[in-house]
């Protein structure tokens, strides 16, 4: 895997100025700009007038040092954060902070843009500002003039914490090469809430394979057409696209009050729909559904000229809109939301999915990312490429709408082996013997969530405190000679999974299991051979020099490694290995299907898991890899 190249991006850590806890600056409104940031306000939010005569209310940006009133478990990095506080309407418009930074771009790349976003809780003692609701957020990588990306709200930021976001663009050709890179850090302002706030903003970048942008072949990618009058919507199959309606929910000639698709212009300034309307273009497609929850399921889908290519990444990127209220002539009530599947298919055949993994909040939209790669031996190549967008009709609520397609295709090296999101865990970029953990991230390895089946996390809700004595997973960055005097497997990170059962601890050997886990996008498909390898490491116990603490790791309370198709394990290693302290050992299992295994056309997922079983406190993970090659027809 190849090592990330950093970008310097001026006061990364929001920590200029200096701030005293509770301490903000005025920010912008007042002539206090933050160091090597600019404002981004394009609806002159910026004013300076409060909302309320002679108060402080008003709409601006800056450096602010919370109090653990706001973040009970305190800051990702240092003191300050950058935050984004909006008194205007949502709905008023997006703002935010902007910066241009040295690097130029460059061709057969892949840039990463790494920010923690918060979502500050409870009353400020300050201001008396009260924190409740999240207005949204948007990360935007620019060339130049040229707005190369975007992603909207692609991972949830629970109240009083951080959340850490990434998100990749990989260079194509056309691109403004040579343009200095621009990033920008938006508040949408588009739900109930005042503030977003960031911190730690990382750039990085990585060598790519030559990339084509397959979104022209995606007939009305943005649901442009036809062109609607604010409010406006159509009851019909949108231009370019076919019905996908396998339960028979959607008649042949629907009505506003029966189920159907079509395309919506939602109304500017209104409650119903979206506050900020939508962010590409005017329309949205809809899939709007009036039976009973788990009648089935209907959506549109399209089947492009483009064909499934060997040793091919493709990267498909949608805008999944959560509509919020009732329609004010119409009465329909479109809260809840029902949920959404996107879909990659070869063929007839689902290849990769995105199965409702989003968390959108009422009346706002978030980017859903679907990876798949594929090998030369695979039986689907030269298949056209489709694509299908579901409502799946699973909760509470009626409507989804789509929007903003966008296809990549990569060329890589090794088709075989299957797309894992953060596989090797070296983003973000630590310092040597520092961490990412519960304390301040609701989601400390980034792409990963915490597995957690006996409820272990529930002594500490906050998550893992600072002292040591919660359970945590994240990332680590250990001083190699002091922890694994040979090294570790790749990179410089690690995973971890630390379940302190040491005397006088708040847990006991074999209380419970605990670790991390990924539901990949793709599917599992007939007659392959799926193998999973995992470095599993046992960490030597040490002396923390930055933390000025003794890390007790002696001991090893085993470790297990799933993989799984719809939830459920299919194959597993549990503690085969005996790891030595200090070192690693390489963990592998496989799994053959096939034409008709259970769980075929289910989305595979992976699970890193420490034991708890005996003595000893952590273990380590590191370059999971996962490859699926063609089995022979009668493989069983």
């Amino acid at each position: 895997m190849a090592r990330f190249t950093t970008y310097s991006v001026e006061n990364s850590g929001l920590e200029t100025p200096t701030l005293e806890d509770g301490e903000f600056t005025a920010g912008y409104s007042q002539g206090e700009p933050l160091s090597g940031w600019e404002l981004y306000d394009p609806n002159d939010l910026v004013t300076g007038i409060p909302q309320t005569p002679g108060g402080i209310d008003f709409t601006d940006a800056g450096a602010w040092n919370p109090t653990t009133a706001q973040y009970p478990s305190g800051v990702p990095e240092g003191e300050n954060v950058g935050y984004t506080f909006a008194t205007d309407t949502p709905g008023s418009g997006a703002f935010g902070l902007t910066q241009t930074l040295d690097t130029t771009l460059a061709a057969n790349t892949q840039y990463t843009l790494l920010v923690n976003v918060g979502n500050a809780t409870g009353i400020d003692p300050t201001t008396g500002y009260d924190y409740s609701g999240f207005p949204g957020y948007r990360l935007e990588l620019w060339a130049g003039d040229t707005l190369l990306d975007y992603t909207l709200n692609p991972v949830a930021v629970p109240e009083g914490k951080f959340s850490a976001v990434a998100f990749s663009y990989t260079t194509l050709p056309g691109d403004p090469i040579g343009e200095n890179l621009q990033i920008r850090l938006i508040n949408e302002n588009q739900n109930p809430g005042y503030e977003v706030d960031f911190d730690n903003v990382q750039v990085v970048s990585q060598p790519a394979g030559n990339t084509t942008s397959l979104s022209s072949t995606i007939v009305n990618n943005d649901f442009e057409e036809p062109v609607l009058v604010d409010g406006d919507y159509t009851i019909e199959t949108p231009t370019g696209w076919q019905l996908y309606n396998p339960n028979g929910l959607i008649p042949a000639n629907p009505t506003s009050e029966s189920s159907s698709v079509g395309v919506t212009n939602p109304p500017a300034d209104s409650d119903y729909g979206y506050a900020n309307e939508v962010y590409s273009g005017e329309s949205a497609a809809f899939v709007f559904l009036t039976e009973q929850p788990g009648s089935g399921v209907a959506g549109i889908s399209q089947t492009l000229n483009s064909v499934l290519t060997a040793n091919t990444k493709y990267t498909l990127l949608v805008d999944v809109g959560n509509p919020q209220g009732a329609d004010p002539s119409s009465g329909i009530d479109l809260t809840g939301f029902p949920g959404y599947r996107v879909e990659l298919l070869a063929g007839d055949t689902v290849v990769a999915a995105d199965n409702n993994t989003l968390q959108i909040a009422d009346g706002s939209f978030a980017t859903s990312t679907v990876n798949f790669t594929v090998g030369a031996d695979n039986s689907l190549l030269g298949q056209n490429l489709g694509i299908r967008l579901v409502n799946l009709l699973s909760g509470e609520g009626i409507q989804v709408d789509f929007d903003a397609l966008g296809l990549r295709a990569e060329q890589v090296q090794d088709g075989s082996q299957v797309f894992i999101d953060h596989a090797g865990f070296e983003l973000p970029i630590l310092e040597e013997d520092t961490y990412t953990g519960l304390s301040r991230l609701s989601n400390p390895a980034l792409g990963w969530s915490t597995y957690d089946p006996n409820g272990l996390l529930a002594k500490f809700p906050q998550g893992d405190p600072i002292t040591g004595d919660g359970v945590g997973v994240g990332v680590d960055n250990y001083p190699t000679p002091l922890v694994y005097p040979n090294g570790i497997p790749e990179g410089d990170n690690v995973a971890f999974s630390y379940v302190p059962t040491y005397e006088g601890g708040p847990y006991s050997i074999g209380e419970g299991v605990f670790g991390i886990s990924q539901t990949l996008d793709t599917l599992l498909a007939a007659n392959t051979t799926y193998t999973l390898s995992v470095d599993v490491g046992n960490p030597a116990a040490y002396f923390s020099q930055v933390y000025n603490v003794f890390n007790d790791f002696d001991g090893f309370p085993g470790y297990e490694v799933q993989l799984l198709a719809g939830g459920q394990v299919i194959a597993t290693d549990h503690n085969s290995l005996c790891i030595a302290d200090g070192a690693f050992g390489t963990s592998t299992l496989s799994f053959t299907t096939g034409s008709d295994s259970s769980y075929l056309g289910q989305n595979l997922g992976i699970r890193l898991i420490n034991l708890n079983e005996g003595p000893g406190t952590e273990v380590d993970f590191d370059n999971v890899q996962l490859t699926a090659h063609a089995a022979s027809a009668h493989a069983c």
